[in-house]
C-alpha cells in the first residue's frame, strides 16, 4: 500500500481493507491457478503463515509438487494464532487455506520440521524457510520474567490453542500496536479489568 502508485496519482489504496472486505463476504467462488504442467519438482514450505501459503500456491501453480509443514495443530501461522479470532474471523481464514488446498498444496499440520538435510533426502528439490516471527519483545527492564508476566504474542497464541491463561482480575498491557491492543481486548473478553 505504500508504495501503490494510485496514491501519487488520486489516493492511497486501502488494499489490506479491501481485501478483508471481499474476503469477509459470504461463499466466494475462489479462482484457481491456471495450473502448467508439472514440472516433477518438490518443494517443502516451512511455516502455513502468509508467506508460506503465498508461496505454496503460487509454486503450485508453476507445476512444482508443494507440501507444507505446520509445526502447529492448524494452518495458519500468526494469522491463525495471533489475531485473535474476533479481529479475523476462523471461519474466513479456513476458506482462505481450503482454497489453497483445492488447488492442490498439501498441507502437514503437527510436523515440525528440525532440520532442512532430512527433508533433501526426502526427495525435496528446494526448501522456502517461512516461519514467521512466533517470538514476543521483551524490555531489558527488572521483573520481566516475574510470575503472572507474559509477552503478548505468547499470550494471545495460548489463549487460541485453548489453554488457560491466569491472567487474574486486572491486567496492564505495556505497548500501543496491534499485538497490545489485541491482547488487551482478550484480556477484556476473558474477564479480566
Amino acid at each position: 500500500e505504500t508504495v501503490c502508485r494510485r496514491a501519487s496519482l488520486d489516493q492511497p489504496v486501502a488494499i489490506c481493507a479491501l481485501k478483508r472486505a471481499a474476503a469477509g463476504e459470504g461463499e466466494l467462488s475462489f479462482l484457481q491457478p491456471s495450473l502448467q504442467e508439472k514440472t516433477g519438482k518438490n518443494v517443502a514450505v516451512l511455516g502455513s503463515g502468509p508467506a508460506g501459503l503465498t508461496a505454496a500456491y503460487y509454486l503450485n501453480s508453476l507445476g512444482h509438487s508443494v507440501t507444507v509443514f505446520e509445526a502447529l495443530p492448524e494452518a495458519g501461522g500468526m494469522l491463525r494464532v495471533g489475531i485473535p479470532a474476533f479481529r479475523l474471523p476462523q471461519p474466513v481464514l479456513d476458506r482462505e487455506i481450503k482454497a489453497i488446498e483445492d488447488a492442490g498444496v498439501e498441507i502437514r499440520t503437527r510436523s515440525r520440521v528440525d532440520g532442512l538435510d532430512k527433508l533433501f533426502t526426502e526427495d525435496f528439490h528446494a526448501v522456502f524457510v517461512a516461519i514467521g516471527a512466533h517470538r514476543g519483545l521483551m524490555m531489558g527492564i527488572p521483573g520481566e520474567n516475574a510470575e503472572g508476566v507474559i509477552d503478548g504474542v505468547a499470550f494471545l497464541r495460548t489463549l487460541r490453542l485453548g489453554q488457560k491463561v491466569n491472567i487474574g482480575k486486572k491486567a496492564a498491557v505495556i505497548g500501543g500496536g496491534n499485538v497490545a491492543l489485541d491482547s488487551a481486548r482478550s484480556a477484556l473478553r476473558s474477564g479480566a479489568r
